[in-house]
C-alpha cells in the first residue's frame, strides 16, 4: 500500500466485528434551544456510531506526525492527520470481534480461545 492523496493512510479492521454499534443512554436527553427552554426531550435514546476497532495500518510518512518519544493515542494520532489535511480512510467489517481492552470481552476472549483453539490455530 502507497501513501496517495485520495486514499492515505489506511485503517484496517481484524475479520472479527460490526463496524457500527448501538449506544444505548440510560438517561432521557434535554434538547434546549438557547434560550434556558427545552426544544425537545428524547426519553433514554439509541444511536448508532462507526466504531474504531483493529488493526491500524500506516504509511511510513505518518511518523511525521508522532514526534518526539512520548504517549499518543490513536484518535489523537487521526486528529493530526486530519487537521493537517492527510486523508484517513476505513475499511468497513462486518464479522465477529471483541475489544480485549474491557475487561468482560478479554475474558471472553480467553475463554473461547480455549474452546476453539484448533479453529484459530490451524
Amino acid at each position: 500500500m502507497t501513501w496517495s492523496s485520495t486514499t492515505g493512510p489506511r485503517e484496517v479492521l481484524p475479520p472479527s466485528g460490526p463496524s457500527n454499534a448501538r449506544l444505548r443512554l440510560t438517561w432521557g436527553v434535554i434538547v434546549k434551544d438557547g434560550h434556558g427552554r427545552i426544544r425537545d426531550y428524547l426519553g433514554k435514546p439509541t444511536s448508532t456510531h462507526l466504531v474504531s476497532m483493529g488493526v491500524y495500518v500506516f504509511e511510513p510518512q505518518v511518523l511525521e506526525f508522532i514526534g518526539a518519544p512520548t504517549y499518543l493515542d490513536f484518535p489523537d494520532l487521526v486528529k493530526r492527520l486530519l487537521a493537517a489535511e492527510k486523508p484517513v480512510s476505513y475499511y468497513l467489517f462486518s464479522g465477529y470481534w471483541l475489544d480485549i481492552g474491557r475487561y468482560e470481552d478479554y475474558h471472553r476472549a480467553n475463554q473461547e480461545f480455549d474452546e476453539k483453539k484448533f479453529e484459530f490455530l490451524f
